[in-house]
């Protein structure tokens, strides 16, 4: 198992409260591998990956959604995909209308009533645990499990045992909000620096298909560049990407076994992120000059 924690501002393109606790959440990833006899040779065939998802309580008032990008691994196609379930406490919450299909993978909208404003999901997934220091969810156990055809069904999605890593599918988790003004399902959305937005989202339809229609990338702190394929990153006087992104990825994180729990504290809302972790900025400075991570464990001091 690994997991991995996103952390998201949802005033973007507004510079806000810089506090990246507005959404909080962490995906724990699995993966099943078979190895299985096709003639003279065992190979070994991935059975399916599964992706469990938490989020965590906090002070937001918006209406923030969870959505999140499905990315096939290499050397893995749609066709390989034998069935996909998203479930809730085990129950099965989506149907085929419910995915929006790419060319290496799905979009899928976690959080309820996916064709109209979300409800916003700590009240949906995440309540507050007894103990003050650690917000948590009300024991909703939301995964997504994608099943691929091997031997016995007459197809072989084969990995490389040697180099496992490579061929691992891959999730992207956003913040949304459904846009009320807008006819066809517009999306407000934030993502992790540098991701591309949804086809849904506000910015990729306006962008392209309506240039004269009001864009929220290059306006207040936002200083992504459609033209060159970048988004999502901030716009300062310091540089891009400084001092604070709109969105953060920690690999091999958990919320609980980190300092990271401090920023959901009711106390600690609106607080900067960097007046909770003072080496925060220096890392996030760090990721932009592409330097060795000597502050990468910012987030357990």
């Amino acid at each position: 198992m690994l997991s991995d924690v996103y952390l998201f501002e949802d005033t973007y393109p507004d510079p806000g409260d810089n506090d990246l606790n507005d959404l909080v959440v962490q995906v724990d990833k699995f993966r099943h591998i078979g190895i299985y006899e096709s003639g003279n040779e065992r190979v070994a065939c991935l059975n399916y990956e599964k992706f469990r998802f938490t989020t965590f309580e906090n002070v937001s008032s918006g209406d923030n959604g969870l959505a999140v990008e499905f990315v096939l691994g290499n050397n893995i196609i749609l066709s390989n995909i034998k069935n996909i379930l998203f479930t809730i406490d085990g129950r099965y919450m989506f149907t085929e209308e419910d995915m929006y299909p790419t060319s290496t993978g799905y979009y899928f909208y976690i959080t309820p009533d996916i064709h109209r404003r979300t409800a916003n999901c700590r009240y949906i997934l995440a309540k507050k645990m007894n103990d003050d220091k650690a917000w948590t969810w009300s024991g909703h156990t939301v995964e997504l499990t994608v099943y691929y055809y091997n031997p016995n069904d007459g197809v072989n999605t084969t990995v490389d045992l040697n180099d496992i890593a490579a061929g691992q599918s891959k999730v992207r988790p956003f913040l949304y909000r459904w846009e009320e003004d807008c006819e066809n399902e517009f999306a407000w959305e934030v993502h992790v620096p540098y991701e591309t937005p949804s086809p849904l989202a506000t910015d990729y339809r306006r962008n392209y298909f309506s240039e004269d229609i009001y864009t929220y990338f290059q306006t207040l702190d936002d200083g992504s560049e459609p033209e060159n394929g970048m988004f999502y990153t901030r716009s300062t006087s310091e540089g891009r990407y400084r001092p604070y992104p709109f969105a953060v990825k920690l690999s091999g994180v958990e919320v609980l076994n980190s300092n990271l729990y401090n920023l959901l504290l009711p106390s600690n809302d609106k607080s900067p992120i960097d007046s909770l972790f003072t080496t925060f900025t220096d890392w996030v400075e760090d990721q932009a000059t592409d330097r060795a991570g000597t502050y990468d464990n910012w987030y357990l001091k």
